[in-house]
Order: C-alpha cells, then sequence, then structure tokens
C-alpha cells in the first residue's frame, strides 16, 4: 500500500476533504483529522452546495445533526471513525478507493461479513485501478449529456422528431444496451425515468467537468490517467451479499443508475471499465449503521451535488436487522482481529498525553507569571513610596560621602599610630622602674662620716610610675576638632 499525493499530476483534484487526509497523513493520528471534520460540513452546507443540493431534490439535514450530536453527546461518529482502518480511511478522502483495491488484497481491508458500510470506486480496465485523463472525462461528460438529451427526444412523438432528437435517441438506446440488452421504455432509457433522475444526470456531467478543470490546471496536457475517481457509498446489514452485484459482471438492476450509465458510456467510448467494491467500516451495534453510512459519504464527498454518485442523503434508509452473532462477531474482528482500532486509539494516546503535559507547563508558567506579577507591584509599590520623599541631590551626596569616608581613613589611621606610640611609652616606663629601685639599694651606709642619712619614707606611700603627663611625648596628642566629627557633618540636600 502506498499513499497517493493529492494535488499532484496523477491525482490533481483536491477537495476540503484533501485537508482532513493532509491532517491525518502528517501524524497518521485519527485524533488529527477528526478535529478536521467541520470542514467538511462547511462545505456541505456552502451557498454552491446548497444550490446543487436544491436542484437535485436533495437533504443533508441528518447528516449535519449526525455530527452535531456527535460532537455534543454520544461520539458514535468519531467511534466509527476510529474503526476504519488506514488504508480505508485514506482511498475513502482521496478517492482512490479503485485503485487501492488493485494494489492490494482483500486481507488489508475488512471482510464483507455481517452489516457495514461499502465504497465502490470505477476503473478503466487495465489500467491498474485508474480512471481517466481530463480529456476523456470532458468526453464521458459529453456522452451523459447526449444521453440527457436523448431523454428529451423521447417525450416527443415519434413522427415529430428532428434530425437531431433522433439522433440523441439513438445514443440513448445504444448506450442503454452497451453492456447487456435492455427492453427500453418508449419514453425513458434504463437510467433516466422522470426529470428528478435526468436532473441527477445532468449534474454529475456538470460535476465532471469541473473535476476534469481542476485537473487541467496541474496537468495541462490533460493526458494524464488519474488514480481518482468519483465514488459510491452504500450499506448493508449483509454486506457481502449486496456487494455481490458491484462486482463483475455487474448487475445492473441492483445498483447505483449513474453507476450504470457511466460503465455503459465508458463502453461506447471503447473504454470498457469495471467496479471495485471494498468495505469500509464494520458495525457491532444495530444503531450505528445509519451513522457510519454518514460518516462514509461525507468524507467521500460522495453525493451527485458534491463529487460522487450518490443520489439520495446517506443513511435516510439504513435499518439493521443483524443478528446478535453477526454483531458479535464484528465486534470481534474490530475490537480483538484487525489493528485498526487499537492503532488509533494509542495515536489519541499519545496526543491526549501531550496536551496534558502541556496543560502542565501552562499551569507551571501561569504560577510563574503570577508570582512575577506580585514581584513587580510590591516593586511598584517601594517604588512610590520612595519617590514620595524629598529626591536627593545624587552627586553631591556621593562627593560628601566620599570626603567623610576619606577623613574616617584618615582618623583611623592616626588612631592607629597614636596606640602604637602609647604602647610603646608604657613599655619604656615598666623598664625605669627596676633600674630607680636598684639605684636606691646602692647607696652608702649610715656608719659613713659626713654622709646624711636618707629621711625615712612616710608609711603608706609607694613607688608609683611617672604619670603619663610627666612625659614629654604625651604633650604632643593631637586633640580631635569637634566640627570635624562625622556626626556634625549634614548631607546636601536639594
Amino acid at each position: 500500500m502506498s499513499n497517493v499525493s493529492v494535488g499532484s499530476a496523477n491525482a490533481a483534484f483536491v477537495t476540503p476533504a484533501t485537508d482532513v487526509l493532509n491532517t491525518y497523513n502528517r501524524r497518521n493520528n485519527m485524533h488529527d483529522a477528526i478535529r478536521e471534520f467541520p470542514k467538511l460540513l462547511d462545505d456541505l452546507q456552502s451557498p454552491a452546495v446548497r444550490d446543487r443540493l436544491q436542484r437535485a431534490g436533495m437533504d443533508v439535514t441528518q447528516t449535519i445533526e449526525a455530527f452535531e450530536k456527535c460532537y455534543e453527546t454520544d461520539y458514535v461518529v468519531f467511534q466509527l471513525a476510529m474503526s476504519m482502518s488506514p488504508l480505508a480511511f485514506r482511498s475513502v478522502l482521496s478517492g482512490t478507493v479503485a485503485w487501492q483495491a488493485a494494489q492490494t488484497t482483500r486481507f488489508d481491508w475488512y471482510s464483507a461479513a455481517g452489516p457495514g458500510v461499502y465504497a465502490v470506486g470505477i476503473a478503466v480496465d487495465s489500467r491498474g485501478g485508474k480512471f481517466l485523463s481530463a480529456q476523456e472525462m470532458g468526453r464521458l461528460a459529453q456522452g451523459f449529456d447526449q444521453y440527457s438529451a436523448g431523454y428529451d427526444a423521447l417525450q416527443t412523438a415519434f413522427g415529430q422528431r428532428t434530425l437531431s432528437q433522433r439522433r440523441d435517441v439513438s445514443y440513448l438506446r445504444r448506450v442503454d444496451n452497451a453492456i447487456s440488452n435492455f427492453a427500453g421504455l418508449p419514453s425513458s432509457g434504463r437510467s433516466i425515468v422522470n426529470s428528478t433522475e435526468q436532473q441527477h444526470v445532468l449534474m454529475f456531467a456538470e460535476r465532471l467537468r469541473e473535476r476534469a478543470k481542476a485537473i487541467l490546471s496541474v496537468d495541462p496536457t490533460g493526458q494524464v490517467i488519474q488514480l481518482q475517481s468519483p465514488l459510491c457509498i452504500g450499506s448493508s446489514d449483509k454486506m457481502e451479499k449486496t456487494t455481490r452485484d458491484y462486482i463483475g459482471p455487474a448487475n445492473h438492476s441492483n445498483i447505483n443508475k449513474l453507476l450504470v450509465l457511466a460503465l455503459n458510456v465508458l463502453k461506447t467510448m471503447n473504454l470498457p471499465s469495471s467496479l471495485h467494491v471494498r468495505p469500509v467500516i464494520r458495525i457491532w451495534e444495530q444503531h450505528q449503521l445509519p451513522y457510519a453510512e454518514r460518516l462514509v459519504a461525507t468524507l467521500a464527498e460522495s453525493l451527485v451535488a458534491q463529487n460522487g454518485f450518490n443520489t439520495a442523503e446517506a443513511g435516510g434508509l439504513a435499518t439493521c436487522q443483524a443478528s446478535e452473532t453477526e454483531l458479535l462477531a464484528a465486534k470481534s474482528a474490530v475490537f480483538s482481529m484487525k489493528p485498526f482500532l487499537r492503532q488509533h486509539i494509542d495515536g489519541v494516546n499519545t496526543v491526549l498525553q501531550d496536551r496534558l503535559r502541556f496543560i502542565q507547563e501552562v499551569k507551571r508558567l501561569s504560577q510563574y507569571l503570577s508570582n512575577l506579577q506580585q514581584e513587580i507591584d510590591e516593586t511598584e509599590q517601594q517604588l512610590r513610596s520612595f519617590m514620595a520623599l524629598k529626591p536627593i541631590g545624587w552627586t553631591a551626596g556621593l562627593s560628601m560621602l566620599q570626603s567623610k569616608q576619606q577623613k574616617l581613613c584618615q582618623q583611623t589611621d592616626m588612631l592607629v599610630d597614636w596606640k602604637v606610640r602609647l604602647q610603646a611609652v608604657i613599655g619604656l616606663q615598666n623598664a625605669m622602674l627596676p633600674q630607680l629601685a636598684d639605684s636606691r639599694a646602692q647607696l652608702p651606709s649610715s656608719d659613713t662620716q659626713g654622709s646624711r642619712v636618707p629621711a625615712a619614707p612616710v608609711i603608706g606611700q609607694e613607688s608609683r610610675p611617672l604619670p603619663l603627663s610627666s612625659s614629654p611625648v604625651a604633650s604632643v596628642i593631637p586633640q580631635t576638632d569637634p566640627s570635624s566629627s562625622p556626626g556634625n557633618d549634614e548631607m546636601d540636600v536639594d
């Protein structure tokens, strides 16, 4: 299996579904794709599509309600989307069911057992699942127009028809019998029996020309064979039986009339073609069948008012009479035997874990910002209080502080110097005291004539060191100027 690059030369038809496909392909994540589903609903409700739906007599109310209900309450559509295989999901979105069916085996898809939804693509034989070039699409659209003209001509009495009308009727009959014999009615063909069906034929031709025009913008030659084809979506509670009608040779009486007309016109163009049908969803609860068909038809844009073969709103007639055994078998296939649902759930779990981490980071940043804002508020309050004071002359204040620092340093040095000197004086004085005592002990004794006996010392009088004031050094200690005290300096204020 290989992915198709929608927008390239061989798959040039880009639609709103392409946005969903590209989103899915970025991470192979169904959660991402589901978030793009509203784009498909917007296209379905756009003025251009609304106008074509009205002309075709079609309604899409139930389809829109199914998606809106899914977003609000029951999530049935999302559950069914998660159960689709990546191959089926991409093929439906890109319109390459026929090509992918030709490139893969039936084991790459769900089996057709039980109830579910299937997709039908168309491809020219011997082209490996490819459809038509832009030029061939233009010819196919002309064939549809002429077939419609043949139906108009049948409404005119045989004898009153012009040559052109007779040619148109002849073309209609030839187309109806291109693949198998058809006993035509006098006033209708195989694929048109009333004006509503005629409008469907004309609208399909209109959309086919739009497709060819889009392809020519990418492939100006108009000769590149396209991998994409219009799709037809159907549902059944007996898929295996229903899908047999599409397997060649197709049972033209039981399948979509526009599909039959396309096969017959292509046969007249010498481009014999075949239908490729594949199951894309298996349901495991009875109420899921109409939702599943609406989901796939919306993904495929399969309404004739959009780009496909379907001429009625999806799911309108879908009823499920499947037995409990069939539903249980389908549930086993979806939840156990096939890995598709598990793969998509794992992908969603990864996305949710990333989202939770992001939320935690946001909370952390929010708390950080809250704390930062609190600091900002406190700083602003402090700044307002500070600015309320009389502003200081910063230059003068700085000069004053530098001057005071210099004076303090000088006084500190002076005090240290005088401390050293005082310690030296005290040390000198202490050194002189022992010398004085020794000199007294060496005086003459009392029996020596002519000598004076010194007077006895007064009781209680002791020898004391010289007072500090007796030192000539002490008189030079400077007196500090009270006016130079740091406490008396005043700060200049502007």
